[in-house]
């Protein structure tokens, strides 16, 4: 996508949402006993919804983010969020590095084309601290399209059935593990869904969260 297509993108999808309970369960499962001085960026932050989450848990100085949208950094700037900075596509991130302990990503990654993932990523790992963990959430593929049919059945609304045109990049369990190895070590649990979210592990997740660890050299 280009930069107008973002800022259009903004405009049309607001994402202004709670936080799941899913993503709250699983980020004090792994993340919830970091010290409130640990340093978080909301890589792709949107319009900021995970800002006042974050804040439970950290120390507000402490929060970054950085978006491709100047009307979303705008907004995050408008709810207090001072820490958010305006990232040009494929631009270095601007941060020194091995400063975060935590990286989150929320829907991001299948907005990426898949010949520009490897630079981002590279940059992600750059500014992570040593033992720093990254938490992303992403739909899984090709099962997201049988929700996509069930939402516009349910909801009467047959524009549903079309998939996002923004998702340039289409991920499942596998292509997740192949996407950040041998960069970090992966961990990979399903969010569920309305059929199948009391199942572990598995295959008709409707998206999935990842955790994965920063890989250091030399270690395997």
């Amino acid at each position: 996508m280009s930069h107008q297509d973002f800022e259009l993108y903004a405009t049309q999808r607001p994402h202004i949402r709670d936080v799941s309970d899913v993503y709250r369960r699983f980020f004090s499962k792994h993340l919830g006993k970091l010290s409130a001085d640990a340093r978080v960026l909301d890589f792709g932050c949107g319009h900021g919804i995970y800002y006042s989450f974050f804040s439970e848990y950290f120390n507000q100085a402490n929060i970054y983010g950085v978006e491709v949208s100047v009307k979303r950094v705008a907004y995050c700037k408008s709810i207090g969020w001072e820490n958010v900075h305006y990232l040009p596509i494929l631009s270095p991130l601007p941060f020194t590095n091995e400063m975060f302990d935590v990286v989150h990503c929320d829907q991001v990654i299948e907005h990426i084309p898949k010949k520009e993932i490897g630079f981002y990523i590279k940059e992600l790992h750059r500014v992570l601290k040593k033992d720093g963990k990254m938490v992303f959430i992403t739909p899984n593929y090709p099962i997201k399209r049988l929700y996509d049919i069930y939402n516009a059945i349910s909801k009467r609304d047959i524009t549903r059935v079309k998939d996002d045109p923004t998702h340039v990049a289409r991920y499942d369990f596998k292509r997740l593990v192949n996407v950040f190895q041998p960069d970090f070590s992966v961990i990979l649990e399903p969010t569920g869904g309305r059929f199948w979210n009391r199942l572990p592990y598995n295959f008709f997740s409707h998206k999935i969260i990842g955790l994965v660890q920063k890989r250091q050299e030399g270690v395997e």
